[in-house]
């Protein structure tokens, strides 16, 4: 009797290598090397008007403990540390 388990361990090897082995030889390219610099761009219109949406959000949560941000550093910290602990926001 053939364990279809056993194909499909083989399958998944499989692509498993195909997915893996461009991924290595892309690190080998010598246009990744550490010695390449990466040029860093001014944050573009976009990222600015997601950041301010994503700061009114963590304001409002804020507001429904009771609180609001004050620009004391221990004071943030503590409140965005409550907000993760009280899972309101997510840890990533």
């Amino acid at each position: 009797m053939i364990d279809p388990r056993s194909d499909f361990s083989k399958c998944a090897s499989f692509y498993l290598l195909i997915f893996l082995i461009p991924m290595y030889l892309t690190t080998l390219s010598p246009k990744t090397g550490s010695s390449e610099f990466h040029q860093v761009s001014d944050i573009s219109p976009l990222d600015k008007k997601y950041m301010q949406v994503q700061k009114s959000v963590i304001k409002e949560l804020a507001r429904s403990l009771g609180q609001n941000f004050n620009g004391t550093v221990d004071h943030d910290i503590a409140l965005l540390q409550r907000l993760l602990d009280s899972r309101k926001i997510k840890n990533d």
